[in-house]
Parts: structure tokens; C-alpha cells; sequence
């Protein structure tokens, strides 16, 4: 299902596979052209379970298989990990991971407690049936990113519908992450934005998330006068360390000590930059 008007419809041409469709549709109903090419592929969509990835993504063989098989009669999503990486092997790819799993672990541990808050649209399998009753696409905000946040969040409320986190390394999509640090905050800055359409409840547990961990780094200082201020901080990077080692064993990947303490630092300064530019710039999809 593709919304291009770069000539891939002229290249899918090409292409002789029997199962695949190409649907070009002009229309944008949406100020996201990835919203609007999703509701146009979910009206012409005929099977039962939809499966989402991007254009950058390289599912794994067995993608679609082991996807499918998590659903049951009540579960309507099945949302997966897709880690944003880069060709060059390095300490930029090693902090891509890491922040990826990070987003990971509050997906699937949100998920898990039933909440479903936030997701990768990149990996996401969902009942057309779910969808449909939810009010497809056009019942979300018209916001330039977060319909897979959107999509989870009202499926997890809808009373007939259950939503779940697939770990199996089988099911990981990667996906090509930015290549700088410009392009890195410009996706933060666009991901931070859809949060203004959240539940009250669901800003105000980010921001004490935020607000709480900030406070922990401004303590830092103050441990030359007295270093119980920094425990607290270096409590939290431990249990960190200790809960996305957890994750990423399912993962079947190891984390870089010096990559995550590096993480660790700039976490809390590319939200700040990012959140507060998302309150003042334009928001665009990518540079």
C-alpha cells in the first residue's frame, strides 16, 4: 500500500508478484501524508489482520508468521521491536539501539499492564475488525506524527479488545535511524509532539518522568559537598542498566557499558531540547 509521488508506483510496475497491490490515492486527508495513505489502504484492505512496517524497515523471514500467531479471539493489536540502526557500526549506532530499546521497554511494559500508551508503528499487526470499530484513522488527531501511538491507545480502551507485546527476536524490524544528531532531534521533536493530544494523565506521568529525572542529574552537582546527593542518580542508571540488559537479553542483543552511560547523559538533554522545540518550531517529518 503505497502513498508516493516519487515514481514508485512506475517502479512497483516492474514487479510481477501476484499478492502485491499498489493503490495510489492523491487525497490527503490528513496533514500526515502516512496517516492519510494508511485510512486509504485500510478502506481497500480485505483481510483480516493488518500488518504495518515503513519503507526503510527489512522485516525478517518470518515476520508475518510469527506476528499473526500472537493473535487470539480478543487480541486486536500486536505491537513489536523496531530498532532504529545505521550502516556504519559504531557509537552512534550502539546510542540508536539504545534509546530504541528504551522506548521499547515503556511500550511493553506499558502494554503488559493493559495501558497501551506509546509503540512502533514501524512493527504493529492489528484486526481490521479492531480498527474499523475504533473509527479507522479519521477518528485520531490530525497531528503530523503518533497515529501508532493513536491506534494502540484505542484499542487498548475499547472493551472488546486486548493489546500485546510480541518479544520474540524473530518478530525485530530495523529500521534506518537518522544519520546525525540534527536529524535525530528533528524525529524526537516530531515524536514529542503528538504528546499534546495524550490523556491528562498520560502528560502528566511523562512529564513527572521527565521533571523527576532531570532533578536527579541537577543533584549531581551538589556531590562534591556531600555525595548521598548523587545517589539517587547513580541508583536510577543502575536499575536502567539492570532492566534494558533484561530487555535486550529477550532481544538477543548486549548493550555497550560506555554507549549506555554516554545514553544516559544525553537522554535527558535531547528531551529537554527536543520537547521545547516542539512547543516553538514548525513541525516537519524529516529534515
Amino acid at each position: 500500500m503505497i502513498f508516493s509521488t516519487d515514481g514508485t508506483r512506475d517502479i512497483l510496475k516492474d514487479f510481477s508478484a501476484a499478492n502485491l497491490v499498489v493503490l495510489h490515492n492523491p487525497t490527503q486527508y490528513f496533514s500526515s501524508r502516512k496517516k492519510s495513505a494508511l485510512q486509504a489502504g485500510l478502506e481497500k484492505a480485505a483481510g483480516e489482520i493488518l500488518l504495518f512496517t515503513d519503507a526503510d524497515c527489512t522485516p525478517p523471514e518470518n515476520w508475518i508468521r510469527q506476528m499473526v500467531c500472537q493473535f487470539s479471539n480478543n487480541i486486536g493489536l500486536v505491537a513489536g521491536f523496531s530498532p532504529q540502526k545505521v550502516v556504519k557500526k559504531g557509537p552512534w549506532d550502539n546510542l540508536l539501539y539504545i534509546d530504541s530499546l528504551s522506548a521499547a521497554f515503556v511500550a511493553c511494559g506499558t502494554i503488559g499492564w493493559g495501558l497501551g500508551i506509546t509503540c512502533a508503528g514501524r512493527n504493529l499487526a492489528c484486526k481490521r475488525q479492531a480498527l474499523n470499530e475504533i473509527g479507522g484513522y479519521s477518528a485520531f488527531p490530525n497531528s503530523v506524527s503518533g497515529d501508532d501511538d493513536f491506534l494502540l491507545q484505542a484499542v487498548a480502551k475499547h472493551p472488546c479488545w486486548n493489546v500485546t507485546y510480541n518479544c520474540d527476536p524473530q518478530t525485530i524490524v530495523p529500521a534506518a535511524g537518522p544519520k546525525n544528531l540534527r536529524a535525530f532531534l528533528i524525529q524526537k521533536q516530531r515524536h514529542i509532539s503528538a504528546g499534546q493530544y495524550y490523556s491528562k494523565q498520560q502528560q502528566l506521568g511523562y512529564s513527572f518522568f521527565h521533571v523527576v529525572n532531570f532533578a536527579l542529574w541537577l543533584g549531581l552537582p551538589f556531590a562534591v559537598l556531600n555525595p548521598l546527593f548523587a545517589l539517587p542518580l547513580f541508583i536510577k542508571i543502575f536499575l536502567d542498566f539492570v532492566f534494558l540488559n533484561v530487555l535486550a537479553g529477550r532481544f538477543r542483543y548486549h548493550i555497550n557499558l560506555f554507549s549506555f552511560l554516554v545514553w544516559e547523559g544525553l537522554f535527558v538533554l535531547y528531551n529537554l531540547v527536543a520537547g521545547f522545540r516542539s512547543l516553538f518550531c514548525t513541525i516537519r517529518w524529516k529534515e
